[in-house]
């Protein structure tokens, strides 16, 4: 055999054999090309379902839920795809019918250039497929702070025993001397920077020596002692933050979620929506100022709608019922003042306090249209407090709307979402052994907790602060959920 016909029996078998070996190469190059972008679209998925689940946690809304996952696929990925199902509850797997989770399915055509040789399509479509949702902690709820950058602001109109309080510097303060206890988590989701549980900087950077939890700023005076305590952003001190006992692992978890509002989905008080215990009869306002208290039958007041109500001194007696105060006092500027000298009656009540004066019982206008995520603007002057209630020295005792088939069963104090003015809790454990229980709710507003002894109270709000004089527990008999953590899980 000559060499021509070598060379050519080598260029045929070449020739012969070309488009094996391509294909064997694009099995190489087109089949790691189908790994990445297999890879690939499943971190996607795996964030988009993620991502959907701390939604649906946050605001119990699917809809929501689906157009994150879809924010979230569009975002991270450059290339087209089928989003082939956002579903919850899951359609398939462990958590199928679990509501708390997410199922996120996603596929998507890759364009191939050398393996089509071996006979396989030029376009191949990869799938993935990811489950995320959320669950509970095993600790129930005792003060929830809902503002992510709460607005500086300054109180006027204290109580005089109460010490001067510097502009806020914390979506949580814990001021005062000792420790301040708290049976409950305490969740927070201010977002201002910190330390987290190891000591790392974490959060959102805010206005001068803020953080998203603060002790006693500067002289570290004060403590924080709680089950568990939670935070967006991070605390000004690690040590300043302890178990109830004071020892064990610390109760810290910063750098979390933000947590859902527990009352998110509360109605304002209407006749509608409680005829038993809502009445829209006009009652104007009351200044009680007796001089012999002692010896003065008690005044009785009736659910309705109230401009104010101002108790300085004198025995007072609430029906039970919904009380609905839209006003303030024309020389205070108090909507509700119940003062440390009157001797209050009020179980079984809700006071709902507004800050729109044509406040309907009848429709829950204007205060029905607040939006329940959106906050209402910035209010940076000094606030008036829409409520002052001083406990404890001559026995006023409050207790909780007691009515099973209303949306207010349990509720003792509900302030107008919108509504930025601060509550002012006073609790003084002297003479008579007054007490406030129940649940707080000022979503966007400010609840500052003083003095000593025991309040048997859950409370949501924008922000909050504890004032410790001596010695100072909160022990909600009636608590709120624990937090969710969100899982990837599938």
């Amino acid at each position: 055999m000559n060499r021509r016909m070598r060379a050519g029996q080598i260029t045929v078998f070449f020739v012969a054999i070309l488009p094996l070996m391509l294909g064997i190469a694009g099995l190489m190059l087109d089949g790691g090309k189908l790994l990445v972008e297999s890879r690939r679209l499943q971190d996607v998925c795996d964030a988009a379902a993620t991502a959907a689940a701390a939604e649906l946690q946050m605001t119990g809304d699917l809809s929501s839920a689906r157009l994150v996952a879809e924010n979230v696929i569009g975002s991270l990925n450059s290339m087209t795809l089928a989003v082939s199902s956002i579903a919850s509850p899951p359609t398939s797997g462990e958590y199928t019918g679990d509501s708390h989770f997410v199922e996120v399915q996603l596929e998507q055509s890759v364009t191939t250039h050398l393996i089509h040789l071996l006979n396989v399509s030029h376009s191949n479509t990869v799938s993935s497929r990811s489950v995320a949702g959320f669950e509970p902690s095993n600790i129930d709820a005792a003060l929830v702070v809902l503002d992510p950058s709460p607005d500086p602001f300054s109180i006027l109109g204290l109580p005089v025993l109460l010490p001067p309080l510097h502009s806020l510097l914390g979506g949580l303060e814990a001021l005062g001397v000792g420790p301040v206890m708290v049976d409950g988590a305490v969740q927070v989701n201010t977002q201002w920077s910190g330390e987290d549980e190891f000591g790392e900087s974490v959060g959102v950077d805010g206005p001068l020596l803020t953080h998203s939890i603060s002790c006693t700023p500067l002289l570290g005076l004060s403590h924080l002692h709680a089950p568990e305590i939670r935070s967006v952003g991070g605390v000004d001190d690690l040590a300043l933050y302890h178990q109830l006992d004071g020892g064990g692992k610390s109760p810290l978890q910063a750098n979390r979620l933000p947590v859902p509002d527990p009352l998110r989905d509360l109605p304002v008080p209407t006749v509608a929506i409680d005829p038993t215990n809502v009445s829209n009869v006009y009652r104007g306002t009351k200044n009680i100022v007796i001089a012999l208290p002692l010896l003065t039958p008690p005044i009785v007041l009736s659910p309705g709608v109230y401009d104010w109500i101002n108790i300085v001194t004198g025995r007072v007696t609430f029906e039970p019922g919904i009380y609905v105060i839209r006003g303030q006092h024309p020389v205070t500027g108090h909507g509700l003042l119940i003062s440390g000298l009157a001797n209050v009656d009020a179980r079984g009540v809700m006071f709902y306090l507004t800050d729109s004066a044509s406040y309907s019982a009848s429709s829950g206008m204007p205060d029905a249209s607040d939006s329940s995520t959106n906050p209402p603007p910035s209010v940076l002057a000094s606030q008036i407090p829409s409520a002052i209630i001083t406990l404890g020295l001559l026995g006023t005792r409050i207790s909780p709307l007691n009515s099973p088939g209303s949306p207010f069963d349990g509720m003792t104090i509900f302030q107008r979402r919108h509504d930025r003015r601060p509550i002012v809790l006073v609790q003084e454990d002297l003479l008579g052994g007054g007490y406030l229980e129940g649940r707080v709710y000022a979503k966007w507003g400010h609840t500052l907790i003083a003095g000593k002894g025991d309040i048997d109270a859950a409370f949501v709000s924008g922000t909050m602060r504890v004032v410790n004089l001596l010695g100072l527990r909160i022990s909600p008999s009636a608590p709120f959920p624990p937090a969710n953590d969100v899982y990837l899980v599938e």
